[in-house]
């Protein structure tokens, strides 16, 4: 059953590697589940039961108590006259942090509990999952709102298959969105209207879209993704940007790519993100307005990080995402404000001294160039005109005054 669940081939491999291999991945899970729990005990295999499977035609009989015995003994002699393990706290670790949570390296978490039921006589799996719920969300604990601590994601520990598929739970919208309409623009001249993409940060604001950090409100809670807009403000929650940050939302990504059960939400958020800070200058305008806190070299590496998210994925924007309505009417509201011209200069960058005053100079630069063009060409004809003036009058004097 455990083979059925890898994408891989690994026909290839024996029953005896194939245990190994999941013997030691789970053990790693475990080890990190509860260092960060504080309990460092080596658990030893429960005595009196002992593993009579049937085989399943690689070999996979008995193998799994005799190497549990030959760990267990190996740990506790490497652990005699260390002393005291000190703590340890996998989360605040970006390598493991990055190890556990790439699509690559999840293990079906049955598989886990049956490998911590051979360790641990008295066993029930709902304990497991809990503490693997907590883990998982010191994992991932600064992408969580308050909310998170109410319960109002609404997790359910029986539910999740892996610790990636764990952790995305946590990610998607909790506060109710605006559903798109398709049967409005069906057959009407608008069906390429629901066909758009965000604009630049720095668009909306030019021309009177405001984009504001969203405040947490005991009242209404809000998720990372809750993105909102509502009179010309987008309100975006705080995205805090680290090392890890690209890496776990790449996996996320892959996780929905590769199992549309899981829905499209969290690809349809970083989408959002990807072209609404595409650009350096938009990553700067919102990490001044208190929307991205992030700890790298500079802002035009957190804009091409971003970027780089959404190479080869692919997404229907013409079908059913969260964030699809909201889309339409920003685009719409943008067409409007653009097409007025007070607000896109003097509401917009004419709001900035520095660029009125070389906008202005530029005018008064462009009136002088005319201006001096007028009368270079006015003094080039009127010599002209004099001379003509001059011969004929010559002319005149020479014939009549004889």
């Amino acid at each position: 059953m455990a083979r059925n669940v890898y994408s891989e081939d690994l026909d290839e491999m024996d029953g005896n590697s194939f245990l190994k291999m999941t013997l030691l991945d789970s053990c790693y899970v475990l080890g990190q589940i509860f260092a960060s729990e504080n309990e460092m005990s080596v658990p030893k295999p429960k005595q009196g039961k002992e593993k009579t499977g049937t085989g399943n035609g690689h070999g996979e009989t008995d193998l799994l108590t005799p190497l549990l015995q030959k760990g267990s003994e190996e740990c506790e002699r490497g652990m005699e006259g260390l002393g005291p393990v000190p703590f340890y706290r996998p989360w605040c670790n970006p390598y493991v942090v990055r190890d556990l949570l790439l699509l690559e390296n999840q293990i079906p978490f049955f598989v886990v509990e049956k490998i911590y039921e051979s360790l641990e006589g008295e066993f029930t799996a709902s304990a497991l999952r809990e503490k693997a719920v907590s883990f998982v969300k010191k994992l991932i604990h600064p992408y969580l709102k308050k909310s998170a601590q109410d319960d109002i994601y609404n997790i359910k520990p029986k539910e999740f298959h892996h610790l990636l598929h764990l952790c995305h739970m946590y990610f998607k919208p909790i506060q109710n969105h605006k559903e798109f309409d398709f049967e409005k623009v069906k057959g009407s001249k608008d069906f390429l209207r629901h066909l758009t993409r965000w604009r630049h940060a720095t668009q909306y604001e030019q021309v009177g879209i405001k984009i504001k950090c969203k405040k947490y409100d005991q009242n209404a809670p809000h998720s990372l993704l809750d993105v909102t807009f509502e009179n010309d403000v987008i309100e975006i929650p705080v995205l805090p940007i680290d090392g890890n940050t690209v890496s776990l939302f790449r996996n996320l990504v892959a996780l929905e790519q590769m199992c549309p059960i899981y829905g499209n939400h969290f690809t349809a958020y970083v989408i959002f993100l990807s072209q609404i800070m595409c650009m350096p200058d938009d990553v700067t305008f919102l990490v001044r307005k208190g929307i991205i806190a992030h700890n790298l070299s500079c802002d035009e590496k957190v804009s091409n990080q971003f970027a780089s998210l959404t190479r080869s994925v692919v997404f229907d924007f013409s079908g059913k995402y969260y964030l699809k309505s909201m889309s339409c009417d920003v685009e719409d509201r943008y067409k409007v404000c653009r097409e007025k011209w007070s607000v896109r200069f003097v509401g917009g960058r004419l709001s900035n001294p520095y660029f009125a005053l070389m906008f202005w100079m530029g005018v008064i630069y462009v009136i002088c160039l005319v201006v001096r063009a007028y009368f270079m060409v006015m003094t080039y004809f009127g010599t002209r005109l004099a001379r003509v003036d001059n011969i004929f009058l010559l002319w005149f004097l020479n014939k009549h005054v004889r």
